[in-house]
């Protein structure tokens, strides 16, 4: 019995698609991890699971650039969410610099236990283009 090309090339496209959707799973959950790490060393849960908290934000896009600038940020895990992180008090202009990430698409690491490193790359705004923010902990806001 001969097994078309057709039916090889559909079976060899499904089994690559289904070895991508596991190389991101994977990433997505080592992210989540990450970014769950990262608020429980620096102690940025309060007492009602509320993560919110001052930084220093450094970020680096294909054309602009900002140092240190001090954040209030807000991290999200509700509703079965792998993570979500949104800069609060940013004044940031969004067609310039990314200002909302998630655990779903950027790469998210917890650097020698100091700070926060996202990497990622906005496809539709050449002006961000690819981008790296480094988010160091000040303290959380509330108790």
């Amino acid at each position: 019995m001969r097994i078309s090309s057709y039916f090889c090339g559909c079976i060899l496209n499904w089994l690559l698609r289904v070895e991508q959707n596991n190389k991101n799973m994977e990433q997505w959950i080592i992210n989540s991890g990450n970014l769950r790490d990262f608020a429980t060393k620096h102690k940025l849960i309060d007492k009602h699971s509320y993560i919110q908290f001052n930084s220093l934000v450094s970020i680096d896009t294909a054309r602009n650039s900002i140092r240190n600038k001090e954040i209030v940020i807000w991290i999200n895990f509700h509703s079965n969410c792998s993570g979500k992180l949104h800069f609060l008090n940013d004044n940031l202009d969004p067609d310039l610099y990314p200002t909302e990430f998630s655990a779903d698409w950027q790469r998210i690491q917890h650097m020698n236990n100091e700070y926060l490193l996202i990497t990622g790359n906005h496809t539709k705004n050449p002006a961000i283009g690819n981008y790296t923010v480094k988010i160091t902990p000040l303290g959380r806001l509330r108790e």
